[in-house]
């Protein structure tokens, strides 16, 4: 009898734990989106972690038991309709591309990145809110997608020079348009461009 207390307190701690780093890594890449530039080191802990869920039998057994799954699991999300665009300048090549999400954003961080792009809903127009936004929430939801679109500019090791970010919609049944996209924000990136010499 006591055997088996044992073997269920291991799978009880062994559960747990699951539980724990899974959010420990989670709780990672969702402040990884608006953490300034100079902060992003890269940890050893927390890579190791984030291999930790990826190795087999830990990774089969957090996606068997819904705990890999995030809260899409429990609550499952759709896709947001909000894009944060960036336009960045590669210090290496000197050519622009246009980027749109992080490249952590997969996977299980694709959850968490819809997640905060969907708080994005405070910058809608007036006349397309569901609810009264307040002012705060419009500045600081500003700042934070200013951020996320410098942080994945620094991540690509470019300059970023434009950001803009934009609600996609979908066309209603009685309608024949095809999708459309309204435009919350669009201005250049005050920062001055590096130049070689």
């Amino acid at each position: 009898m006591v055997w088996w207390k044992r073997f269920g307190w291991v799978v009880g701690i062994f559960h747990i734990g699951m539980v724990v780093l899974y959010n420990v890594v989670g709780f990672r890449q969702s402040v990884m989106v608006v953490t300034a530039a100079e902060t992003t080191t890269s940890s050893r802990f927390f890579d190791r972690l984030r291999y930790m869920g990826h190795a087999p039998p830990i990774a089969a057994y957090a996606r068997f038991t819904g705990i890999a799954t995030g809260y899409g699991f429990y609550a499952p999300q759709v896709a947001s309709p909000y894009v944060i665009e960036v336009v960045a300048r590669s210090g290496a090549t000197g050519k622009c591309d246009t980027l749109t999400r992080p490249g952590w954003a997969r996977g299980a961080g694709a959850v968490r990145y819809r997640a905060f792009t969907s708080s994005l809903r405070h910058l809608l127009p007036e006349k397309l809110r569901l609810y009264e936004t307040d002012t705060l929430d419009i500045r600081y939801t500003r700042v934070l997608a200013r951020q996320a679109a410098v942080g994945m500019a620094d991540a690509h090791a470019a300059h970023a020079i434009r950001w803009r970010t934009y609600v996609v919609g979908l066309p209603r049944l009685h309608t024949t348009r095809s999708a459309y996209a309204t435009l919350l924000i669009d201005e250049p990136i005050a920062t001055s461009i590096p130049t070689e010499r």
